[in-house]
């Protein structure tokens, strides 16, 4: 046999090949091979990764081979099954590359594109079976492309066996064996993926950065206190950027970095201008920039198009700079005004691979933590699909203390490993930071708020034996917190019922006599429920209206709102921090307190709502460092701290205590140990399930059927139209809440689930609350979102 280069290939492909032959209906097999080798070579040339040239094209060229087969051609044309290609594509590379053993990584890229990765161990057994298959092997390529003049040699085909058997983790380095299988298979699938759409990669650079200016300076002589607070605040955050970027343009090398700044520094400007100035640089290409909620990304994201600017030459919008990537983005693009179709076709052609298989192609992505957990972690093959897009990147986490603790350690590991090999540059952003990597800090030390915003109250029964429950809270808020129903508060929950409830209990005693408003906030609300609440909130803050917020922990982090005082129901310290957040933002008014207590059902419940969400390792020791300080402040400032005398303590201190006791008390969870193993197939989830949720749509406006279930339904289910189902699910999202199994089979019992309830059920979509049951003291109500029907059961659903 001869080693066949890998710049031959397509000379190879021509001279062996039918014209006729079909990879995806409509397309030619040849071109859809050369098409995806020259899509994976322009990432490779993109991310610097010329070091995987050989073992990529390889890939490329061979990854679809078995489609020759004449069952498969038969399937293309709506005859039969089809079968399994992509194990004798695989079998293509050995034929090519003299058993180098490099070659495996590009074989096993190609025999698991469809699916994911294997163990090593499983991997290593399954081509061991076929050692004494040389020939049988040799005769499949022949028979699937009989022009094919490439063989395998039995013995050497053996030799090659061995070496792959002999591999072990105490002897062979297999976290860079992981990394570069990986590596293979994301660039393979992206291309793939991207010519199977007839999408061109159309990668562009990063765009420029516009400095946001938050407001103009105005002159303080005449101006009222407030007035000169609020200018002093501005020039407070001016000099902070401008502290922070004098230590950034020092940078000129990749590194692991951290932000620590307190909440209303103006992070989000910050870490974006740190990301791109670091960026600019190195020369790299990529900034992305993950985060804990989709509210934030939608809120973030906005901020992104604003300061990156659309004026740069080669972009035609603003959306091929900043790609916007949840769950939730992936709808149809909206064509009710007709001055817009044109536009919204150009995008829908463009954003083909964003939409069917959340592609990061823009140069600056914002996502979700989850997203980016997946490409680092998955070992599915779509999951893998965004993990090249790390090399010459910059990496923005922020709130990575949402992280649960006992991933630290790994995800350590991860993050270091991937910046020693490929140069990438990761920084972690956030108020209370966490001790996942001693990273170099770019914020100046001593950066203190220039007032104290917020006071926290850690509230205990007096008598051990006594408890506090939901019907102590009235008490508890008139106690610790002057003139609560006259000032606008925040309350927030472990669990949607314990929420609900509060919200009934509540509602009259805050409204007062000028009826505020008073909302609800949780996953019992839509998606496009909740934004409009958001929207409502905000609108109330800018024209200085009083307004009361009740929600679950979705409202904790990054979410710009405004409150006098918080109310938070026991739970982990840094979530804690995180509430206190959203009270007395930038100090423009009296000191805000933050009270924290621990409620539950009622005097006999066994665990309080706390209990019931988290684990109990975190609440023991947020409650150790609470009980030793149960009343401390934002922040001193520097006159505060040269004077004080009391001891009080600041929540940066008791929070990295906390983040002190925490690291000392978790076993880590095994996601950097499966991968030295050789474990590639095992996958810990970023998010702890806390509970089966059944989706249940709600008809909110009367045009589901007409906009979505109607055309969802209708659809037949092939490879032609699974685009446009996808994105129908997606839309579909925005109308969903989430219900726990028992509450979803009481919707959907004979009394409360007959069509004259507005409840139906509907084969391949599931539970549809509609009209009749959607209004005040209904099943879904405007203010509250879903009310289960059998509110008197236990309040532990999640949030």
């Amino acid at each position: 046999m001869r080693d066949v280069p890998f710049q031959d290939c397509r000379t190879l492909l021509h001279g062996s090949l039918s014209g006729e032959l079909k990879s995806h209906p409509g397309k030619k097999l040849i071109d859809h091979l050369c098409g995806t080798a020259e899509r994976a070579e322009a990432l490779l040339r993109f991310h610097g990764m010329d070091d995987l040239e050989r073992e990529v094209l390889q890939a490329a060229y061979t990854h679809d081979l078995g489609k020759a087969a004449p069952e498969f051609q038969k399937y293309l044309g709506g005859r039969g099954k089809g079968v399994k290609h992509s194990l004798p594509s695989s079998f293509f590379i050995f034929s090519l590359g003299g058993y180098r053993f490099e070659d495996l990584f590009s074989a096993e890229a190609v025999r698991v594109h469809h699916s994911g990765l294997d163990s090593w161990e499983a991997l290593s057994s399954f081509w061991n079976s076929y050692k004494k298959s040389a020939c049988n092997i040799s005769n499949s390529i022949k028979g699937l492309v009989p022009l094919w003049e490439p063989s395998i040699n039995p013995g050497d085909w053996k030799k090659l066996m061995g070496k792959i058997f002999e591999q072990s983790p105490e002897y062979s380095p297999f976290t860079d064996y992981w990394l570069r299988v990986r590596s293979i298979l994301s660039i393979l699938v992206a291309a793939d993926r991207l010519d199977a759409i007839d999408e061109e990669l159309d990668l562009k650079p990063l765009p420029d950065f516009c400095p946001y200016n938050f407001e103009p300076s105005r002159s303080t002589s005449s101006s009222s206190e407030f007035e000169r607070k609020r200018e002093r605040v501005r020039l407070w955050r001016a000099d902070v950027e401008r502290r922070c970027l004098e230590r950034v343009e020092n940078v000129k090398e990749p590194g692991l970095f951290t932000i620590t700044l307190p909440t209303g520094a103006g992070k989000t400007n910050i870490g974006l201008r740190t990301a791109h100035t670091i960026a600019k640089n190195l020369g790299y290409p990529t900034i992305i920039y993950a985060l804990p909620f989709i509210s934030i990304i939608e809120q973030n994201a906005a901020f992104a198009r604003q300061v990156f600017d659309p004026g740069c030459e080669g972009f035609s919008s603003v959306s091929e700079q900043v790609q916007e990537d949840h769950s939730l983005i992936l709808a149809e693009p909206d064509r009710e005004d007709e001055g817009r179709q044109a536009l919204a076709e150009k995008e829908e052609r463009r954003n083909r691979s964003i939409r069917l298989f959340r592609y990061w192609k823009s140069p600056v992505v914002i996502t979700t933590m989850v997203q980016l957990w997946n490409a680092l972690f998955s070992p599915r093959a779509m999951g893998s699909i965004n993990f090249h897009r790390l090399r010459r990147a910059v990496v923005l986490m922020d709130e990575p203390q949402s992280i649960a603790v006992r991933h630290w350690p790994g995800l350590r590991k991860m993050l270091q490993f991937i910046h020693e090999r490929w140069g990438t540059v990761f920084i972690l952003m956030t108020a209370t930071q966490p001790r996942i990597l001693e990273g170099k800090e770019l914020a100046p030390g001593g950066i203190a708020f220039p007032f104290s915003r917020h006071r926290f109250h850690f509230v205990s029964p007096e008598d051990e034996k006594e408890r506090f429950t939901l019907d102590d809270l009235p008490h508890l808020l008139e106690s610790y917190i002057s003139d609560f129903s006259k000032k606008s508060g925040l309350l927030v929950f472990n669990t949607r019922r314990s929420a609900l409830r509060a919200y009934r209990m509540l509602e009259k005693l805050l409204k007062g006599e000028d009826e505020a408003s008073v909302y609800m906030l949780s996953t019992w609300l839509t998606p496009s429920h909740r934004r409009k609440v958001l929207a409502e909130i905000k609108g109330l803050e800018s024209n200085k209206k009083r307004r009361y917020l009740i929600a679950t922990q979705a409202v904790e982090a990054g979410v710009d709102l405004d409150f006098d005082w918080a109310f938070r129901d026991f739970g982990p310290l840094d979530s804690i921090i995180q509430v206190a957040g959203r009270v007395n933002r930038s100090a423009l008014k009296d000191e805000g307190v933050v009270l924290i207590a621990e409620l539950r059902e009622n005097a006999d419940s066994e665990r309080t709502f706390a209990r019931q969400v988290y684990d109990s390792i975190t609440l023991e020791r947020t409650e150790r460092v609470l009980r030793k300080n149960p009343v401390f402040v934002d922040n001193l400032t520097e006159l505060e701290s040269e004077e004080s005398s009391s001891g009080l303590r600041t929540a940066s201190e008791i929070v990295q205590e906390y983040y002190l006791l925490l690291s000392e008390s978790f076993q880590s969870s095994p996601i950097w140990g499966n991968i030295k193993l050789g474990k590639w197939d095992e996958f810990t989830s970023l998010f702890e399930d806390k509970g089966f949720d059944v989706p249940v749509y709600v008809d909110q406006n009367g045009m589901l059927d007409e906009t979505v279930l109607t055309p969802l339904l209708e659809l037949e289910r092939n490879l032609k139209n699974r685009e446009r189902i996808k994105a129908l699910h997606t839309k579909l999202q925005q109308f969903s809440i989430g219900v726990n199994e028992s509450c979803a089979k009481t919707l959907l019992d004979p009394i409360v689930g007959d069509s004259e309830a507005g409840v139906e059920f509907i084969g391949g979509v599931g539970c549809v609350i509609r009209r009749p049951e959607i209004g005040a003291g209904k099943l879904y109500d405007p203010v509250l979102g879903f009310c289960p029907p059998d509110e008197k059961a236990p309040l532990d659903d999640y949030y």
